[in-house]
This record gives structure tokens, sequence and C-alpha cells, in this order.
């Protein structure tokens, strides 16, 4: 392995540290909760907003309360508007 290879890799590595990630949950059933509980403990991740129906209001904004998330949306286009990276669930 060449010196410069190993600058570029630890340079890549960096610029990975120091990214965080805003994510949009959709859904909010048993997966999300659990991966929820997962991702609560991630630096690197902000959990911007959660989507569904309106059957999942309730939950939503429970979770909303629990993890810290920002905005509940109703409509997956109005949340998609608001150019959040989405994570399918």
């Amino acid at each position: 392995m060449q010196i410069g290879s190993v600058v570029f890799g630890l340079l890549n590595f960096s610029i990975l540290i120091i990214l965080k990630m805003k994510l949009l949950i959709a859904g909010a059933g048993f997966i999300v909760q659990d991966w929820l509980q997962i991702t609560k403990d991630l630096s690197k991740v902000e959990l911007t907003g959660i989507a569904g129906t309106e059957n999942d209001l309730t939950t939503m904004k429970e979770l909303a309360k629990q993890y810290n998330i920002q905005n509940i949306y109703t409509d997956y286009a109005t949340a998609l508007r608001e150019k959040m990276l989405i994570q399918y669930m």
C-alpha cells in the first residue's frame, strides 16, 4: 500500500465522520419502533421527521416526543417537498 492511498483513505474516512445524516422515517409500525431504538444513540443521525397515515398520527406523536423528532407528516408529498432524505421501513 502506498502512502498516497493511505492518506486518501484517511481523508475519505474523516469526511464520513463529519457528515450528519438527516432522516425522514416512513411509517410507525413495529419495525420502525425497533429501528428508532437503535438509531437514537447514533450521533451522526438526525431524525428530522416521521411520515405516515392519519391512522398512525397518535403513534407518530408519541414517537416524535420520545425520540425528539421535529416534524410529523400525514402526507408523503409534503414531507418530500421539505427536501428530506427518506428511510423506508
